[in-house]
C-alpha cells in the first residue's frame, strides 16, 4: 500500500526528477504507478473482494464509455502528432483499477487526502524556491514549481486548497487544525504569484461554494472578505493586468482588425496578446465542433485541423487552452455527452454522500465528499482557461468519487437502503 501513497504523492511531480526524461513517455511517477498497479492486481487475488463491481454506478459506467470512446477515436485517426495523447489516456483505464481496488477503507481515504495537500506543499516549497530565486532577474516571473507549467500547478493548487482549508470544521485535533490553516495560506499565497487567470476565476467558483454550503452563510461571508483584503496586497499588478486582458479583449480584437496583425502584434502587450490568440483558438475549436459536431476531429487530432481555421498556427503546436471546447471539438457530441454526463452523475453521488454524512453525523464522509465536491468545482472552473482533461489530479478526483460511494456503501449500508428495504429490515427485526 505504501508504493500507493507513494504515487499519490508524486503526481504532481511529472518532470522529476529530470534524468528520466531521457526515457520518452517515461518519468518516475509512472514508473511507481505501474509497480503500484502489480500491486492493485496482487491485493485484489489475495483479498477476498466479493463486491468487486467498479462499474455498478452510473458515474463509473459513464466514466469507462468516455475513456473507451476517447481511446478508439484516437486509434481510429492515430498518426505520429498524437500518440503521446493516447499514450497517455492509455494508462487512465489502469489508474482506474489501482485506484478502486485499493482504497476500499476510509482510513486510507484519509491518508489519501492528507497526502493531497503534503504533495502540493512540497511543490509550493519548489514554487516559492524559484520565485525568490527568480523575481529580481525574469521581470514578472512566475513559478512553475515541480508541475513544469505555471497555469497548471495553479490548477493543482486550487484543487488541493478545499482539503485543507475545511478540516477544522471535521477534526478536533489542534495539530490538525493548524495544519489545515497553514496550508491554505500557503496555497493560496502561491496561486497569487501564479497570476493564473483561471485560477483567479476558479478561487472565486470555490469562495461562492463555501459560502453556499454554509448554514452561516453570514459568517461565511466575513471571513472570506478578509481572506481576499489579506490576497489583494499580495497579488501583483501583473495578475491584475492579465485579467483587464480578457475583459477588454472585445475592443482589442477590433483594433486588430482596423490594423495589419503584424503591427498590432508588436504594439501590443504580451499578455494582450495571448488572449487575442486564445481567442482565436476557442473560435477554431468551436468551428471544427460545428464542422464534425457528431464524433468530432478525432482525440488528439485538435494541432492537426487548427492551420484549415487559421493557417497563421500551422508551425505551432497549440491546444484549445478549454478542456469543454477541446473535447467537444475532437470528440463531438457524442464524447462531450458522455463527459458532460459523467461530470453530474459524480457531483450527484458527492452531494449524496454529503448529506447521508450530515445527516448521520459522520463527519469524516462528510469532509471526504464536500472537499472533492469543492476541489473539483475550482478545477473545473479553471478548466475554462486551460485544456485539462490529461491532469492526472482530475481523474484522481473522479476515481476518488466513484470509490468513495462504495466504500461509505460498505461501512454504513444501511444508509443506502431504500425506505421498501429499511420497512423489510424493520418487520424482520419485529
Amino acid at each position: 500500500m505504501l508504493i500507493f501513497y507513494l504515487f499519490i504523492l508524486m503526481i504532481p511531480f511529472s518532470q522529476y526528477p529530470p534524468f528520466f526524461r531521457v526515457i520518452p513517455e517515461t518519468s518516475l511517477v509512472k514508473v511507481v504507478g505501474g509497480i503500484a498497479f502489480v500491486y492493485a492486481i496482487f491485493y485484489l487475488l489475495t483479498q477476498s473482494h466479493k463486491e468487486f463491481k467498479p462499474l455498478s454506478t452510473k458515474e463509473a459506467k459513464l466514466c469507462f464509455l468516455f475513456m473507451l470512446f476517447t481511446i478508439v477515436s484516437g486509434f481510429f485517426n492515430y498518426s505520429m502528432r498524437n500518440a503521446t495523447s493516447i499514450n497517455t489516456f492509455l494508462l487512465f483505464p489502469v489508474f482506474f483499477f489501482t485506484t478502486y481496488v485499493l482504497l476500499d477503507k476510509s482510513n486510507k481515504f484519509q491518508i489519501v487526502y492528507f497526502l493531497i495537500i503534503i504533495s502540493m506543499l512540497l511543490a509550493c516549497y519548489r514554487g516559492f524556491k524559484e520565485y525568490f530565486l527568480y523575481r529580481n532577474i525574469h521581470l514578472n516571473f512566475r513559478p512553475e514549481s515541480v508541475v513544469g507549467d505555471t497555469n497548471y500547478f495553479a490548477l493543482y493548487l486550487l484543487f488541493a486548497l478545499p482539503f485543507a482549508s475545511i478540516l477544522f470544521k471535521y477534526f478536533k485535533n489542534k495539530l490538525i487544525i493548524y495544519f489545515g490553516l497553514f496550508s491554505s495560506v500557503i496555497f493560496l499565497i502561491m496561486i497569487m504569484l501564479t497570476m493564473s487567470r483561471g485560477a483567479i476565476f476558479g478561487l472565486l467558483a470555490i469562495f461562492v461554494a463555501i459560502i453556499y454550503d454554509s448554514k452561516n452563510k453570514f459568517r461565511k461571508i466575513l471571513l472570506i472578505a478578509i481572506c481576499i483584503l489579506f490576497l489583494i496586497p499580495i497579488m501583483p499588478q501583473k495578475a491584475l493586468d492579465r485579467i483587464s486582458s480578457i475583459t477588454g479583449l472585445y475592443d482589442k480584437i477590433i483594433s486588430l482588425q482596423e490594423e495589419s496583425s503584424s503591427d498590432s502584434e508588436k504594439q501590443s502587450d504580451g499578455d494582450t496578446i495571448s488572449a487575442q490568440r486564445r481567442y482565436k483558438l476557442l473560435l477554431a475549436g468551436i468551428k471544427m465542433t460545428l464542422d464534425h459536431w457528431v464524433i468530432g476531429v478525432g482525440f488528439g487530432t485538435f494541432r492537426r485541423y487548427l492551420p484549415h481555421y487559421y493557417p497563421e498556427f500551422l508551425s505551432s503546436r497549440q491546444i484549445a487552452h478549454n478542456m469543454y471546447i477541446q473535447i467537444s471539438a475532437e470528440l463531438g457530441i457524442v464524447g462531450f455527452s458522455l463527459f458532460f454526463l459523467m461530470i453530474v452523475f459524480v457531483f450527484k453521488s458527492l452531494l449524496k454522500i454529503e448529506k447521508l454524512a450530515n445527516e448521520n453525523r459522520i463527519a469524516k464522509y462528510e469532509y471526504f465528499g464536500k472537499a472533492l465536491k469543492i476541489g473539483l468545482i475550482g478545477f473545473l472552473v479553471a478548466s475554462l482557461f486551460l485544456t485539462a482533461e490529461f491532469e492526472k489530479i482530475f481523474w484522481l478526483a473522479i476515481f476518488l468519487a466513484i470509490s468513495l460511494q462504495r466504500v461509505m456503501k460498505a461501512e454504513y449500508p444501511e444508509l443506502f437502503q431504500n425506505s421498501y428495504q429499511r420497512l423489510s429490515v424493520k418487520l424482520t427485526t419485529k
